[in-house]
This record gives C-alpha cells, structure tokens and sequence, in this order.
C-alpha cells in the first residue's frame, strides 16, 4: 500500500531499507518495495533513494531484480537528465571524485569521444556489460540498456561492434518503436552486413502497418530507403506494404514525412518538414557527406572510417518514387477516398512533388508526370509563392496604400485623444443646489443627474436672474 501512503510513512520505510539497501534492491520480493518507492515517493523523497542508488549501480546491474530498480529510476518523471547521466557512468565503478576530472563529463558518450586514454579501460568493460545485458530476457527493452548498447556502438572498436550488432538483430524490429532504441535500430541495421540484411527487413514487414505511422520507427523505415541498395529487396519488404498502407501513411503526422524525404534531396528544404528527431538517423541529402559513413575502432584503438553503402542513395529513391507517387495521384483521383486524406499533408506531398519536377531534372525523368498530373498537384499543393496584393474597384492597391500611409507616419509620435472635461457648474446653479440639499446626492448618482435636478427646481422657483 506505498502508493497510498503518507509522505512521513514513506520516509520511515525508506530509513528502514536505507542501511542495506543493495540487499533490498536484489531481493526476489524487497525489489518490489523499492521499485514502488521511486514510483510514488515525493521528490524529496525520490532524491534520497537515487542518492542510494548510484553508489549501488555496479552492484544491481549485474542482478536480474536490480536492473529493475535501475529502469525505475532511470524511466521517472522526476529523474532529471544530470542524475540519468549519472546512473549511465556509475556502471564503470569509478570513484565520483575521478570521474569528474574526465573530459565530458557526466555524459558517457562525451567521455568515450573525448577521453581517448581512457578508451582501453573503459570500452571492454562496456562490451561485457551490453552483451550480458541484451542477451538476457526482457532487459533490452529498457531505456538505459539502449543507450549503454548506443553508445558502444558508436564509440566501440570493430570486431566488438558487429559482435554487438548480430545480437541486436532479432530485437531492431521492437527497438525501432522506442525514443532511445530508434536510433540504435538504425544506427545497428546499418553496420549489418548487407546480406544478413534480409532477416531483418522480413521483421519490418510482419508490422510495417505500424511502424511507418510510429513517431519514432518512421525515420528508421525511413532510413531503409538510404542504406538498403538492392532495389528489389526493399519493393518486396518495404515498397510494397508502404503502398497498401499509403492513405495511412499520408494521414499519418509522422508517416507521410517518409515521402517528403524521399522528395527533399537538399538539407534546405528538409528542415522545414521533418522533426527534429529525425536527424538523429543520419538521413541522406546532397550537402550530407556522412550519410553513409561511420567511424569505429581497430584493434589497436586507432579512429577507421567505413563505408555503409556502396550506391548512391538517390538512385534507390529515384527507382521507388515513381511507384509510391503514380499510388499518390490514383489515391487522389478517388473522390471518396481523397475526401478523407489529410488536406495540409495532401497539400505538402503535392507542393514537394512540383518542386523536384520543375527543380530536379533526375526526378522529373523519373516521375514523369503528366500535364493531367501537374494540373491536379496544383490543384491541392499549398501556396508556394508570395500572395499578391489586394486590388479593389479603381485599379488601387490595397497594399500599396497600408504601405503609403505607413511611410508617412513612420518616425511620428501618436497623440492620443482627449477626454473633454466636463462645463463646470454655474455659480446660480451651485448655490440652489446648497441651498435645496442637493448636494449630498453628488455620492449617489452621477453629475449630469445632480446638475439636472438643480436645474429643474430652479425653474420651479420662476427665478430670474437681474439684468444689468
């Protein structure tokens, strides 16, 4: 019942668990104190157990329930990134104090970029450590386990990294949906050896459906499309599924961004759509020129720089695009079936296509559209130019005129209106509305009221000022 405990209970069981709290934390059933304390505690309290448990690090992630009160920590809401950081790097059982003298510290990848002495030490140790973890059941699906499997790989020495990719293989299509492993996914699926390749797309495709329309696996199919150059291999995997499903994936916020980096070759024009997280992938354009490279280590712990794919990327897009487009404009031609797409999507996949028709001469070759086609991708694409301005009756510019007008105010200091003040009270006035005690409603009612009534009863009285 921690969840529906008092603040002073949960802190009297924390004090209970605090002296032998590694022994708690690996128990078959103490793990489960632990793991619903760091779910329900307050902050305070939450900072108090995290506090117990990054000196427990080396000790609980050797441990099958330990791992789970690491996940726990690492996964909640009130861990900020520094104490994430700091449970990544406590794997190394390093002393805080010598920790802090390496160069990018308290994030482990900084450290392993930088830290070039430290790499003989530090790297095999993290090898064991993802080998052990990925391989047992269920630990690879957590967040921390990803990042320690991304950072090896991206910093690791050669033999290690296919080593750890081969036994990622059979988890890439589960690891694709997650925000940590999406990049790892991708990242391991590149390394892979072009034919060994083919068992992992078969994975993609059982789930496709899902995956195009996933805010974190879409960059990663999206990726397939740069790496994979066997044109074949992705239609029967990838092309293929990605038609059936492509009023899915145009609805999609995230899905039908996959068409627009297929249609964007320039950086330029690639920022304006895609999310930032899709940069993490190392996605092909003209001005990237790592889009297919990577950088690991030899045995002798000296920088080797490899190729992952021996094609340009823009063949394989230009050999599928005409496919995933003539699927598009059939779509569209299907009054019932485009009166439910998603107009702005519709309308930015329309204005992407004119624009390598009209700019890339290799795509306009290859799409070969028609002036049917082109009339209807004007028809829905989103303005792509500069609105003209209004004209009324008259031949005058509206917009001519605003700029006039503001020309000649410009660098001029508004008056503000006046408020009129009010005609003072007569002196005849003033004197009847003393002497008829009126002058105690001024608090009731308003001036013009009080005025009136003096007014009235001035007549009343028929009295006539002297001439002179």
């Amino acid at each position: 019942m921690i969840k529906y405990g008092s603040t002073e209970q949960l802190g009297k069981i924390v004090g209970l668990i605090s002296s032998g709290y590694a022994n708690y934390a690996t128990d078959a059933y103490g793990h489960f104190v632990v793991v619903a304390l760091l779910r329900h505690a307050p902050h305070d309290l939450f900072d108090k157990i995290l506090s117990l448990t990054i000196p427990a690090v080396p000790t609980l992630i050797s441990h099958r329930f330990g791992i789970e009160v690491i996940h726990s920590a690492y996964s909640s809401n009130l861990c900020t990134a520094t104490n994430r950081n700091l449970l990544i790097l406590a794997v190394f059982k390093d002393n805080i104090a010598l920790m802090k003298r390496w160069k990018g510290y308290p994030i482990l990848e900084d450290v392993l970029a930088q830290e070039v002495e430290q790499r003989k030490r530090l790297l095999p140790k993290l090898f064991e450590l993802c080998e052990k973890l990925v391989s047992q059941k269920s630990a690879v699906d957590f967040p921390f386990v990803q990042r320690l499997a991304a950072a090896f790989i991206r910093n690791g020495t050669k033999h290690e990294v296919s080593e750890l990719c081969d036994t990622l293989r059979p988890h890439l299509a589960v690891l694709c949906t997650i925000r940590e492993g999406a990049p790892l996914a991708s990242l391991a699926f590149s390394l892979t050896e072009p034919k060994k390749r083919k068992v992992i797309l078969r994975a993609f495709s059982e789930n496709l459906g899902v995956l195009v329309v996933s805010k974190y696996s879409a960059p990663v199919i999206a990726r397939l499309f740069d790496i994979v150059y066997d044109v074949q291999l992705l239609c029967k995997y990838v092309v293929n599924d990605v038609v059936s499903h492509i009023t899915q994936l145009i609805n999609s916020p995230f899905g039908h961004q996959i068409l627009l980096h297929l249609l964007t070759p320039h950086d330029e024009r690639k920022t304006k759509f895609l999310l930032p997280n899709w940069f993490q992938h190392n996605l092909y354009s003209v001005e990237n020129t790592r889009w297919n490279r990577h950088t690991w280590l030899t045995h002798e712990y000296k920088e080797e720089e490899v190729e992952l794919c021996s094609k340009d990327a823009e063949q394989t897009h230009l050999a599928v695009l005409p496919t995933l487009i003539k699927k598009f404009l059939e779509v569209l031609s299907n009054s019932e079936v485009a009166s439910k797409l998603n107009k702005h999507y519709v309308g930015l996949i329309a204005r992407e296509v004119l624009h390598v028709h009209e700019k890339e001469p290799a795509y306009r070759k290859a799409l070969k559209l028609s002036a049917n086609d082109v009339q209807v991708l004007e028809r829905l694409s989103l303005s792509r130019g500069k609105k003209e301005p209004r004209h009324e009756e008259g031949g005058n510019s509206v917009g001519k005129i605003t700029s006039e007008v503001q020309n000649k105010t410009k660098g001029r200091r508004l008056e503000r209106p006046q408020m009129q003040k009010p005609a003072e009270t007569p002196r005849v006035v003033k004197k009847m509305m003393k002497s008829s005690g009126v002058e105690g409603s001024r608090k009731e009612g308003t001036k013009v009221e009080t005025v009136s009534h003096a007014v009235s009863t001035l007549k009343k009285k028929k009295k006539v000022l002297p001439k002179k």
